[in-house]
This record gives C-alpha cells, structure tokens and sequence, in this order.
C-alpha cells in the first residue's frame, strides 16, 4: 500500500497495487494520474449512479482457491445496457477484472501471449471464431462507454471514452472478450460465475434487502420525477434498470441518466395491461426471495404472453413467463448450449426445435435492465425439453444473441412462492414446455406392467410343465351312414388322476370337400354327470380364378376345465355329409395342459391400464406438438408409435 496526497485537496489516496496507475479521490473525487512518485489532477469523476450491488472496494471474494480484493470498479454502458466491472488483485500476484451483469458474473485475465483476430467489428452474434486453441461462439458486439470510476484502476477511465467489446464463450464454460481501444484489441480470458460460487466477505448492507442495512420509508427505491406528467417515479434496482414506465401516465423513461429522459410516450391501449401479479412483490425461489419489478407483454403471429422481471441484489435478475395460466421460470444462460438446426444440446439433454416466431413487445410496466419500448422486435426460438425449455433470441439492428434456461411451474407452486391469498387462474390446453401427466404414471407402471407380464409367463410355463397333457383314451371309429344306432358309439371308461384338470378330445377324420360332426358326452361312470361336447371336421379344397384354396382341416378338438377325478368315458354320436359312406374317423382324450386362452386373457387384463397411460401418454404428446410448425409426430403418421423420452 502506498499514500499520495491528493494534487486538488491534499486528501490521503492510497495505491495498494504498484499495477495501478489511475485513482479516485473519496474526499473530492478528483481524477489522479500516477507517474512515478507524483500525482497529476486530470479532472473530476462523475458522481456513480446509485445502485443495489452488494459489491464495494475492499470486498473480498475466492475462485478456484485463490483469494482476491477489489481495488476499484469503472461503470460502463452501451447503447441498451449498462454494467460494472471489479479490477480485482489476486493473492497469486495476478489482477484481473470481475464484470458484475445481470446477477451473474465473469473473472477473466488480459492474456498477452495469444494473437487476437483482426477485424473483431465484423463477427456476428451466433457465429463462431478460432483462436486461443479453441472455438468460441460469439455472443454479442457493442460500443461501450466509461460512465464513472471509483478507487484504483490501471488505466486512465475518462467519462465518456469509448472502446469496442465483443463477448465470447464456449460450451466448456470459458469465457472471453476482444476489446478494441485506440487501435489495438486485447484478448481477455476467464470463466463465468455465480454470486455464491464467488464466496464474498466484507459486502455492503443493501437498503431494503439486508437487515443490517439503515431503514428508511422505501429503502430499496429511488424516487425520480416523470419529465411527462411530473409524477414520482419509484426505482427498484437502481444502477441497473436502464428503463421504467411512470405509474402515472405510462411514459416510458432511460434511467441510466441523472435527468430522466422520455423515451417513448404512452399509447392509450396500455391501460388495458392488467399484471396478474401486482409489481413490487416478493417471492421465495430456490431459497432466496425476488421482488417484481417489470412486467412486458409481448406477442406473435399467433398469441400473446406476459413476463414478469424478477429481482434479487446478490443472484440478479429472473423472468417469470405467464401464458393461459402456465408458468415457466426463466434465468439467462451463462454457457450457450451446443446447437445444430433443430436440436440443442445443453448439460447432456437434447432440446427439440418447438418455436421459432417474430415477437413485439405490445406493453410494459416497471422497470428493465434495457432500454425497452413498444413496439420492440425480437426473434425467437424455443427448444423445449419438458418440463425444461432453452431460448434464444435476437434482436435487428442489434449485434446480440441471448440464451436463457427456464422450467415449467404450476400456478399452485406461484401461489406458494408469493404466498397469494386468491387462486390463480387455471391453465389452459397444452404448453410447450409442460411436464406430460401421464409420464410418471406411465413410468411407474411400465416397470410394474413388465414384472406382472413376466410374472404371469413364468406361472404359464410352470403350469405347462406340471399339468404336462397325457394321453388317457384313443379309439377309431366308422361313421356308417343310414340310421341313428349305427352311427352311435360307447367308449370304453378311462381315468382322470388329477384333482382337477383340462381334458381335450381331438378328432382326426379324412374328409374331403366333406364335413362330419361329433357330438361327445364325457360320462362321469360314478354320478353319470355328462358334459356335452361337440366337434365339426371339415375340409373343402378347389381352384378358381385367383387359384387354388382350401378351407378347414381334417382335423379338430373342443376342451372342457377343471374336470374332477375319476373314471369316464365317451357317447359318441356322428353325422355327415350325405354323400359320405362308412367314413372312418379316430378320437383321442387327454387330461392335463394349460389353457392359452387364460393366459392371453390375464395378459390382456394386465396390459390395460399400462397401455391406456402409453395411449394418453403419446396423446398429449401429440395435442402438445399440434401447435408447433416443427412437429416430430409428422414422421410416425404410419406407426402412430413415438415418445417424448
């Protein structure tokens, strides 16, 4: 640490890393420049614009086990944003910069030893650059302007200096930067990161969020003044909203100056936006409370939606997406997924291509990190994983491509997270990213399903090995034709040795485009109990026009169950075909065996329900997909057979 006088007012103006040679006065905010033991005044800072960031010079914080500080931080904007970003001193001897943006994070190192491409204003958000020994997708490319600085720096951070920045990632998680200033681009490499991964200390209290922070009537809002109808205007996020609409009148407002300018003035039609939920309330997600502070309605070709912009000082900004009473839970991408036409790739899950539509913001309310208006286009594309859902938008004239991740809610979970005391309104038909009904049911009971069918196969195959059939009675018989008594037979009395068991009598007969009829009594030679039973054997052949053909057999059974034990035998009557004479036919008995027509039954009664479940499983799948152009269903017309797993 060393300590300079002040060249305006002789204030103390510490240097705690020899890197740094630019510094802002805390006494007089003078701009000081060091050159080797003397200070230069080269002008006063601007006053930073007030903000909720938790983050202040002398926070500390660790990434990857290494330890760091911030020295000093320098505001910079474009022309749809704004953000900070931390020179930050590392234990290791290293500095580098802590961008804070948004809620999320980036640490990245000025890399000396890798040539930057030339030409970096040409890349195009979407397309993809090699160097540094890997591909980068380029997300975005803006002009950015200093706005203010506070602490140490090491370059001079002038208001209103401007350098060219174009933002990199990689699937892995890398993230870089390519910043052209005065002629020459640096190479900036790092990793995105979240609030908590960074493991702060010494943080300031944030109004309205921390209970350590000074209460005050509103302490988690600026009051600013409408230039339109002169009415207060409340701030939520102050420092990071870019935009807000007066309450009064509808006027939509930049934020980011000092003065309040007018951006787009109310159009009458917005009067009719009315926010389920009210702006200005807190929820519980993932732990951690949000406050609404911005509501749009956007809409396409086809349908209109709401989304709610969700705030936090320490995790940033969330959306939360409304349309016909379906929820989803939007957070902004840090890594873009790997994509390839209709299909992308994220944390080793497949999104299918299920949107891709023109959109216009029709109204707002609240306040918003960009520099929104009525009337604003953007392109979007939405891959959907159910109950997750990957977006992706673009905006004309704009050099950006933003991704986002989201999941679906139910109202009752929104309910519950803004503890409401009225019901939501239910949720209407379908939605793109809504979890299927039926597919834990289906998924629970197909295992089930497969158990039981294997269960029922198993017991079948037992039975067919125990109730093995055997062969108890045969006989051979002549059908004489020309009166009752010659066609009648009497077996002779056999046994059945099981409790209870299937007997099965065959007949075999050589006909021939002729038919004969059996009619049996199984004869119970105790109690005389029968049980009739009847068997036709037929055989017809010829040729026609189309050629040859045959119908029936020459042979035939009938069965009868659960016959008890004891003895029996067979009355056999026959009768035929009038041209037949003296036709000579056999029988055979057996006891034993297993019927299939009670195994195909069970099997049947077993498979009901899961196949009822798999039916409106592949239903809803089906109604879901009729409302999307990129439908996978198209291509299993002829099968009707496909699934969403």
């Amino acid at each position: 640490m060393r300590t300079y006088e002040c060249p305006s007012c002789g204030a103390p103006v510490n240097f705690a890393s020899a890197a740094t040679v630019f510094a802002v006065c805390e006494h007089c905010h003078s701009m000081v420049v060091r050159s080797d033991l003397k200070l230069e005044s080269i002008g006063t800072m601007a006053e930073l614009p007030a903000d909720l960031s938790p983050l202040q010079v002398g926070t500390r914080g660790e990434w990857r086990g290494q330890g760091f500080a911030l020295l000093g931080r320098v505001r910079l904007a474009w022309d749809e944003g704004s953000w900070t970003e931390w020179y930050s001193s590392f234990n290791d001897g290293r500095r580098g910069w802590l961008a804070e943006t948004q809620g999320f994070f980036t640490l990245s190192f000025l890399n000396e030893t890798e040539a930057a491409p030339h030409r970096i204003r040409e890349l195009q958000p979407g397309s993809t650059v090699d160097f540094a020994r890997r591909r980068w997708r380029v997300v975005e490319g803006k002009t950015v302007t200093c706005l203010a600085g506070e602490g140490e720096l090491p370059f001079v951070a002038k208001p209103g200096t401007t350098r060219f920045s174009v933002d990199l990632a990689d699937p892995s998680g890398e993230f870089g930067s390519l910043e052209e200033a005065d002629g020459q681009i640096a190479f900036y490499e790092g990793n995105y990161a979240q609030f908590a991964e960074l493991k702060f200390t010494q943080l300031r209290p944030v109004p309205g969020w921390s209970d350590s922070a000074v209460p005050s009537a509103r302490p988690q809002s600026k009051t600013l003044s409408c230039p339109n109808c002169g009415g207060p205007v409340n701030l939520r996020a102050p420092g990071l909203s870019m935009t807000v609409v007066c309450g009064s009148c509808q006027t939509i407002l930049d934020a980011a100056q000092p003065e309040v300018q007018i951006v787009q003035v109310a159009q009458a039609k917005l009067n009719e936006l009315a926010p389920v939920l009210p702006l200005g309330i807190r929820g519980q997600f993932d732990g951690n409370p949000f406050e609404i502070v911005g509501y749009v309605v956007r809409q396409d070709a086809y349908s209109q939606w709401s989304e709610y912009l969700l705030f936090n000082p320490w995790h940033g900004f969330l959306w939360l997406v409304n349309y016909r009473g379906h929820w989803s839970l939007i957070s902004r991408l840090l890594t873009p997924p790997r994509a390839g036409g209709k299909v992308v790739q994220f944390e080793g899950q497949s999104y299918l291509l299920f949107a891709e539509s023109e959109t216009t913001v029709r109204g707002v309310l609240g306040e918003f990190y960009w520099r929104v208006s009525r009337g604003e286009a953007s392109k979007v594309c939405d891959f959907v994983a159910p109950p997750k859902i990957i977006s992706r938008e673009t905006y004309p004239g704009l050099n950006e491509e933003t991704w986002s991740a989201g999941e679906y809610r139910t109202p009752k979970e929104i309910e519950q997270a803004f503890a409401l005391k009225e019901r939501l309104p239910a949720a209407e038909g379908p939605y793109l990213n809504e979890p299927n009904p039926y597919r834990d049911a289906w998924m629970r009971i197909r295992g089930w399903a497969l158990i039981a069918v294997a269960l029922l196969c198993f017991i079948q195959c037992c039975s067919f090995v125990v109730q093995r059939p055997k062969t108890v009675f045969t006989g051979d018989f002549v059908h004489h034709p020309g009166g009752p008594e010659a066609a009648e037979f009497t077996t002779p009395t056999f046994h059945l040795d099981r409790t209870s068991q299937p007997v099965f009598i065959e007949a075999h007969a050589p006909v021939s485009n002729s038919w004969i009829d059996l009619d049996f009594e199984l004869v119970d030679a105790v109690t005389g109990e029968t049980r009739p039973l009847e068997v036709e054997v037929s055989y017809y052949y010829g040729r026609d026009s189309d050629g040859d053909w045959t119908e029936g057999g020459r042979t035939n059974s009938t069965d009868t169950p659960s016959v008890p034990r004891g003895d029996y035998f067979l009355r056999i009557s026959s009768s035929s075909d009038p041209a037949v004479y003296d036709l000579p036919y056999s029988v055979a008995v057996r006891s034993g065996g297993v019927f299939w027509s009670n195994f195909f039954l069970s099997l049947a009664a077993l498979l009901i329900y899961p196949a009822w479940v798999l039916w409106r499983r592949v239903a809803f799948e089906r109604w879901r997909w009729s409302e999307s152009d990129f439908q996978p269903f198209a291509r299993f017309t002829s099968t009707g057979n496909n699934d969403d797993e």
